[in-house]
């Protein structure tokens, strides 16, 4: 028996077949493509939002129920702004898709079907003209600022929006009050995990400074950096970003805030509001610390190791960057509290060691079996040479839970070149052999590394 042509990916009729515990379940689809896809979409950014969940965080705020002034600072290929515009305006969502699944179904009433397209495109072209809300947004990549203008045009809204190229930290509020619906950047690969950290506070910041009396709806998959808000939540819920779950939080922003007045500097915060004792600790160790590294001929050592219970931290300087391992917390200590303490300590370490957010990598550091240490953890790498008593080795920073040197074995290398002049050295389980460099170049008449 010949195959029927039917096309395994774009079939003008699907039927679905689901088996699950020895049962199959038959249905037909009417829809074709899934029904977010409303049809005006280019391309989508880095991390596309779906455009039913943009529509469910506009009703889930409470937008929809009183519209006004919506702003999204982070406003990527558009997708908030332009469903919240198809909403004001009165337009079917689906109204730009190029087709449905039931249009090839044998009794479907093409006639009627004609009918309620026009009707909608009549009521879209009202609700345009009628639409009196003012919609704002900008991203600080210009190339997702032009496309989420391409995507409105596409939408038939892009009268509507106002975009503009502009980071989210310098904008200001377009009306005296609004709602600020957004889905800020978050994940590892959006950005160092510090230099997140830090926009969060900061936006907290600019938030209950400026944006008195707005509403505020977030959605972020990471508790930590929703955490470094510092705001206090009206509402949590849960929304599931494709498979990613997300938190869904709103606030209300009050005019007379109670926050502090000091500044925010863009390279960091004051150490006074968090985590003063371990900023205070570290800034101390660090000062004291450089002095004698530029003395002894070093430019990578430890700077802090849990030196404060509450910090169970080590914190490594490699020349211009700073590695952050996270010590395997007690049983007994919340799961939620040890999380909140790193996310201190990795905003707090910018302002008090002189350092930029982007310098600073975080590792968590748990007990390993077997290789498992050894494996790679991130593809990129980040490479660097440092110097140790003469001695130079290039580290990969990213690439593994260590680095290839172990800072505290510092003095064992040094005393090994100091011994090995005119004899043979055999070096067992040497790792990555920094100890069998310093060796040669303490005059050793042979080195075997093992």
């Amino acid at each position: 028996v010949e195959r029927p042509n039917v096309s395994r990916t774009d079939a003008d009729f699907k039927v679905d077949a689901h088996f699950r515990n020895g049962v199959i379940t038959i249905a037909m689809n009417f829809s074709g493509p899934s029904l977010h896809q409303r049809g005006y979409r280019s391309t989508t950014g880095e991390a596309p939002l779906k455009e039913n969940l943009a529509a469910n965080m506009l009703v889930r705020s409470g937008w929809q129920a009183s519209p006004c002034t919506l702003l999204d600072p982070f406003c990527g290929s558009g997708t908030v702004l332009i469903e919240a515009a198809l909403m004001a305006a009165d337009i079917a969502p689906g109204l730009q898709r190029s087709r449905f699944g039931f249009e090839h179904w044998r009794r479907h009433d093409n006639a009627l079907w004609q009918d309620i397209v026009a009707e909608a495109k009549a009521r879209a072209s009202l609700g345009i003209k009628r639409c009196d809300i003012q919609f704002y947004g900008s991203d600080i990549d210009s190339r997702l600022v032009a496309l989420a203008k391409r995507n409105a045009e596409n939408a038939g809204v892009l009268e509507l929006i106002e975009f503009k190229v502009a980071n989210a930290l310098t904008i200001e509020p377009p009306a005296a009050e609004g709602y600020l619906i957004t889905n800020p950047p978050y994940g590892e690969r959006l950005g160092n995990v510090s230099e997140l950290l830090q926009l969060y506070y900061q936006l907290g910041d600019k938030f209950k400074k400026e944006f008195g009396g707005w509403k505020v709806a977030m959605l972020c998959s990471d508790v930590e950096l929703v955490s470094s808000l510092k705001l206090k939540a009206d509402k949590q819920m849960k929304m599931f970003n494709g498979a990613l779950e997300c938190a869904f939080n709103l606030y209300t922003l009050h005019a007379n805030s109670t926050r502090r007045d000091t500044p925010v500097l863009p390279e960091g915060v004051d150490i006074a509001d968090i985590a003063p004792a371990f900023a205070n600790r570290i800034k101390k160790n660090a000062k004291q610390l450089e002095k004698w590294a530029k003395k002894e001929g070093i430019d990578s050592y430890r700077i802090y190791d849990a030196d404060i219970p509450e910090y169970n931290v080590a914190v490594d300087k490699y020349l211009d960057h700073v590695i952050v391992q996270e010590y395997m917390a007690p049983a007994t200590i919340p799961e939620a509290v040890t999380k909140r303490r790193l996310s201190d300590v990795l905003l707090a370490l910018p302002a008090a060691i002189g350092i930029h957010p982007n310098k600073i990598i975080m590792k968590t550091r748990e007990r390993q079996k077997g290789t498992n240490q050894y494996q790679k953890l991130d593809e990129r790498k980040l490479e660097l040479i440092t110097t140790e008593y003469g001695a130079k080795f290039k580290l990969n920073l990213t690439g593994y839970l260590d680095t290839g040197l172990f800072l505290d074995h510092r003095l064992t290398r040094r005393l090994v070149g100091q011994k090995a002049k005119g004899r043979r050295v055999l070096n067992l389980f040497s790792y990555t052999g920094s100890a069998s460099v310093h060796a040669a170049l303490g005059g050793a008449k042979s080195v075997t590394t093992v």
